[in-house]
């Protein structure tokens, strides 16, 4: 389903029924996302929790497949204030289908670096600038990263 079989780990997390955040499968069980997807309106009640994937759209809902949340677990010093440490992972009751495009992201090995100016894309359907409004199709974004001995940031290309 999903186009040229890319994006096949972005996840769209729906809140009793309605998307609200994205999310990337790092397991047949597991997705990886914000903690404040959670935490920010007291949303923690697992049965109220449904992961989508297999779609590229938000508003198409006869495509993708669908997964009822078992768990979910956020760092526990996320902080409301300021983001910091703004991770969390929801475990689905069954595992996720890895097929027709659907795998977890690709992440790299502990002894893989990247050398300053790497590109890298980044997908989703958030916000593309503070108080933006969120896409109703995955949109890519090419970056590319810059890195400094003391500090970090990125631009985009």
């Amino acid at each position: 389903m999903l186009a040229e079989d890319k994006w096949g780990w972005q996840s769209s997390l729906h809140w009793r029924g309605k998307h609200v955040c994205g999310g990337a499968i790092i397991t047949p069980r597991w997705i990886v996302t914000a903690a404040h997807c959670f935490i920010q309106y007291n949303m923690l009640h697992e049965s109220e929790w449904q992961v989508v994937v297999d779609t590229l759209s938000l508003t198409d809902t006869s495509v993708g497949q669908r997964y009822r949340a078992l768990q979910i677990l956020y760092h526990p010093s996320f902080s409301r204030n300021n983001n910091d440490y703004d991770l969390g992972l929801l475990r689905t009751v069954a595992d996720i289908d890895m097929g027709g495009g659907v795998r977890p992201v690709c992440m790299p090995s502990p002894r893989e670096s990247f050398l300053p100016g790497a590109p890298c894309w980044v997908t989703g359907w958030g916000y593309t600038k503070e108080g933006g409004e969120s896409r109703s199709q995955i949109f890519p974004h090419h970056f590319l990263m810059i890195f400094d001995s003391t500090d970090w940031m990125i631009a985009l290309i």
